[in-house]
């Protein structure tokens, strides 16, 4: 997968993570840049595991085809 496609999936959750946390949480600052940075690497590492894991999921079904 491109790294651009990584980047937007990964942005993508970001915004989504943080929408639900400041539905949850009343003390919730979400215009805190440093929050949005370390939740956007955490998405960055999600959606990469995610990829790897289908990936090797893929690859294992593939083989069970053959």
């Amino acid at each position: 997968m491109k790294p651009e496609i990584i980047e937007a999936l990964a942005l993508e959750l970001t915004k989504a993570t943080i929408n639900e946390r400041s539905k949850h949480e009343s003390a919730f600052d979400i215009t805190d840049a440093e929050l949005w940075v370390h939740v956007y690497l955490e998405s960055l590492e999600q959606i990469k595991k995610g990829y790897e894991e289908q990936s090797t999921e893929q690859s294992l079904n593939d083989w069970k085809k053959l």
